[in-house]
């Protein structure tokens, strides 16, 4: 069974949304992992560019806490690592995701395997072609002050410190900062330390957790 990824018909259009749709399948089959999702397949000539890759029978990390609230420390824990394995791959290949979040992490239904998904953002280490100074790519909860800033040479660190953001979800229930606004979100990651996870899992309904892991 797989799934197919298809660029949604209004940008089809677009010269540079191509370009991304067909980056991303071609940033993803160059990482071959058992946590990052597999492509099988790539069309960016046709009317409706689509790519072909492994559907995962599961849920996403960030439905899994939406439905049965704080993980226990050993799943997220477990979790975590298995995401900075596949991020590890892609950085050994030159890649950066740069969109690292709850919504792209994917947990295999009955095995206890993790799988990074959605590289559309993904761009390799030395190419900034399809990225604008001053262009915020990524989300805005667990994007590292170097894209906030807007910064081009974004490199494998700033992957790293979303796996911290995840991680952070995982043990609190909510992302190290929080904000009506967008700039506020931003500025946070900029100026402000989040608060610390075993203050903020108090604050929650999950068991305490050891201030080891703040």
């Amino acid at each position: 069974v797989v799934a197919i990824k298809i660029l949604a018909a209004h940008l089809a259009n677009s010269a540079s949304a191509r370009k991304r749709f067909a980056r991303e399948a071609q940033a993803a089959a160059a990482v071959l992992h058992p946590n990052v999702i597999p492509i099988y397949n790539v069309e960016s000539e046709g009317k409706l560019p689509y790519l072909v890759m492994q559907c995962v029978s599961g849920l996403s990390l960030q439905a899994k806490i939406d439905r049965c609230g704080l993980l226990p420390i050993t799943d997220a824990l477990r979790i975590a690592m298995q995401t900075a394995a596949g991020l590890a791959a892609a950085h050994d290949q030159g890649l950066v995701h740069r969109d690292v979040k709850p919504a792209n992490i994917l947990l295999e239904e009955n095995v206890d395997r993790v799988i990074l998904s959605d590289f559309g953002l993904a761009r390799a280490v030395d190419d900034a072609s399809l990225t604008r100074t001053g262009v915020v790519a990524g989300t805005p909860h667990y994007m590292s002050p170097e894209q906030a800033m807007g910064e081009v040479k974004a490199d494998h660190r700033s992957d790293i410190y979303a796996v911290g953001g995840v991680a952070f979800y995982m043990l609190t229930g909510r992302p190290p900062f929080e904000g009506a606004a967008t700039l506020k979100i931003l500025l946070s990651h900029l100026h402000e330390a989040p608060i610390a996870p075993s203050q903020a899992r108090k604050q929650g309904s999950g068991a305490p957790i050891s201030s080891d892991l703040d």
